[in-house]
Formats: C-alpha cells, sequence, structure tokens
C-alpha cells in the first residue's frame, strides 16, 4: 500500500499497558514517516503532602517518596520500545497545546479509550479537550479513528461539553458496533465502525519489527490478567500446567510480552489487546469478563469471527474450561474477518486523510 503523503498528528493514550503502546505505535507505522504524536506529560508533583493551614510536612523526606513512587509508577513508559514512537515537543498542559497547537495537516484521535468518560474525568480532567481536538486551526482536518467510547453512551452532563467539538470533525470512525447508535442519535451521522490499529498489520509485521522469530515449540500457557481475580474453578484447572504469569508487579518488555503470546500454547487473559494479539498469532485462548467497559470491546470483536463463546464469565467448570480452550479454531475462517476489517478500515482512514 501506497506510502500517506499527509502530515498527520495523532493524540492517543500510549502509556500504561501494552495494549495501549502497541495501537499507538500501530496506527503511527501505517500513517507513516509523517506522523507524530502528541506528546503530553504532566509536571511531577513532588511535593504533595501539606499540613494544616498549607504548611508543608517534612518537605525532603515527601519529596523523595514522591519521587520513588512516581519512578514506580513508570513501568510500562520506562521501556526502551517507547524509543520506537516519533513524539512532537514535549507539552505540559492543555493550555500549552492550545496557545501554541501542533503544525500538521489533519489532527487524529485514537485508539483504545480515548472517548472514555470515565478516563477524561478521572484520570485527564484537565485536558478532556485535547482528545476531541479542540484546538489548532479550523481548516485542520479533524479524524476520529477507531475510536472507543468506553460504554454505549455517555452522561447527557459530558455529552453537552463534547458535541460542539465533535461537530468540527471532517470523519468518524469507532472501534465499537454499540457505539454507533448513540452518536447517531446526537446528530452525528456517517459514523463508520473501523478495526483497532494493532489489526491493521499482519502477525508476521510483529514479528519482524519486533525482531523475534516465530517459536511453536512452548508447551506453556500464558496467562496476562489486569485487575481481577482468576475464579475458584480456573485455579483448578491450571493446577500442574505450565503457567507462564505476567503479573500486576512484573513487566516483562513489549517485545518479550509478544513473544510470550506467540510463543505459548495457549492464553487466558482479560485484555482486550492480549486477546486481540491471542487471534493474530493463531492462539488457543480464553478470554475473561471483568468489568462492563472492557466486556463490551471484548464481545463485539469476538462476535464479528464467532468466538463468542470464548469470553468466559466465571461460572465455568473445571471440565468446560478444558473443553473451551482446547476447542479447535478454524483460523482461515478468523484471518479471512480480520483481513476484510483491515483492508475496509485502511481504506476508510486513507480516504478520510486525502478527500
Amino acid at each position: 500500500m501506497p506510502e500517506i503523503d499527509v502530515k498527520t498528528c495523532t493524540v492517543t493514550v500510549c502509556r500504561g499497558s501494552y495494549g495501549a503502546f502497541l495501537q499507538a505505535w500501530a496506527l503511527q507505522q501505517f500513517l507513516g514517516e509523517q506522523n507524530f504524536l502528541l506528546h503530553i506529560k504532566k509536571k511531577i508533583d513532588l511535593n504533595p503532602y501539606v499540613g494544616i493551614r498549607g504548611k508543608k510536612l517534612l518537605p525532603f523526606f515527601w519529596r523523595f517518596i514522591a519521587f520513588w513512587r512516581y519512578l514506580f509508577r513508570k513501568r510500562i513508559s520506562s521501556f526502551y520500545e517507547l524509543n520506537m514512537l516519533k513524539l512532537s515537543h514535549r507539552y505540559y498542559s492543555q493550555n500549552e497545546i492550545i496557545e501554541n497547537p501542533p503544525v500538521a495537516d489533519a489532527y487524529v484521535v485514537g485508539s483504545d479509550q480515548v472517548w472514555s468518560n470515565e478516563l477524561m474525568f478521572k484520570h485527564l480532567k484537565y485536558s478532556w479537550k485535547i482528545h476531541f481536538l479542540g484546538f489548532g486551526t479550523p481548516d485542520v482536518k479533524r479524524i476520529a479513528y477507531a475510536a472507543s467510547m468506553g460504554t454505549k453512551e455517555w452522561p447527557a452532563t459530558f455529552t453537552q461539553k463534547v458535541l460542539p467539538y465533535l461537530k468540527k470533525f471532517h470523519a468518524i470512525s469507532v472501534r465499537e458496533e454499540s457505539s454507533v447508535p448513540f452518536l447517531n442519535s446526537i446528530g452525528l451521522k456517517n459514523v463508520a465502525v473501523t478495526c483497532d490499529p494493532v489489526i491493521l498489520h499482519t502477525a508476521d509485521f510483529y514479528r519482524r519489527y519486533f525482531h523475534y522469530a516465530e517459536n511453536k515449540s512452548s508447551d506453556c500457557i500464558f496467562i496476562y490478567i489486569i485487575s481481577i481475580k482468576i475464579s475458584l474453578n480456573m485455579q483448578r484447572f491450571l493446577i500442574g500446567k505450565n503457567i507462564v504469569f505476567c503479573e500486576n508487579r512484573v513487566f516483562p518488555t513489549i517485545t518479550q510480552w509478544l513473544h510470550s503470546i506467540d510463543s505459548a500454547q495457549a492464553v487466558i487473559t482479560n485484555s482486550f489487546h492480549g486477546t486481540v494479539f491471542s487471534l493474530l498469532f493463531h492462539k488457543q485462548f480464553v478470554s475473561l469478563l471483568s468489568h462492563e467497559d472492557r466486556d463490551e470491546r471484548l464481545l463485539n470483536l469476538l462476535k464479528k469471527i464467532n468466538l463468542e463463546y470464548r469470553l468466559l464469565n466465571g461460572n465455568e467448570t473445571k471440565e468446560e474450561i478444558e473443553e473451551i480452550l482446547c476447542r479447535s479454531v478454524d483460523w482461515e475462517h478468523v484471518d479471512k474477518i480480520l483481513e476484510e476489517l483491515r483492508t475496509y478500515s485502511a481504506n476508510w482512514l486513507r480516504n478520510a486523510l486525502e478527500n
């Protein structure tokens, strides 16, 4: 496919998890050499502990503690693979971006949960306008690619805030089909459904760029779980199995994480992107229900390829888990559906940028 000859600036969430980084990197790879990511970095608050009437308590001690907490929370951000991303100069606030916006022909927001009401208010409450491209000159194209809302609809107050910004978009696509009726209901027409950016590329693309060879020899089950406990029956199923566990406090590099999925005999995960890479690498897998936001995106994806039976609710018996995990998959059919999604999505994005 020919190079996209448009200078683009991408707004996304690329820190905090393997999937977040990989979807940002995958979209940048598709958009080509002229793409760069908007680089937003909060200033470190090294003195957050304040005593009565504003008097600081042991300022040096708390600076030291806050600094180490900051380093611990960087986790994924400290991985060397982040050097693979092409970034804008560093911005520290929403006002800085509005006053001195990045120069580009088009701004692209996506993918992952960039339009999550919960994310906007809990974690990005001072910069939510950035995710709705509320900066730059009127002539810059504003495009949403595979944006995820996290839920089927937004609260009325949030909708009222963001709708004026959405009406300025040149083209909008979302990742989950369940988002389309709501967006249509608030006056946004021609909303497309496109695939997550990681699906824009094939399994061999990732093996080549992350420099490892395909390895089918492992008999391990790779487990990647985010913020939930494994059911008792699942624990019983795993007894005696060869397990590689990616724990909350153990962080392999992104390359090692990909290779762990690619070389495993099977994958157990509640991660959307863990599920996606299981599909790309043709792994036997099960996806675990965790909470409504994540379940919605997993269900949307698995329904498209007729594998929704692999989404477990935690009530399955040990024998049922074994049967589902070992049930054969028509990978030719899965690849066909993914290729159709890949082709449609790539053409949609290219047309949005060039027309």
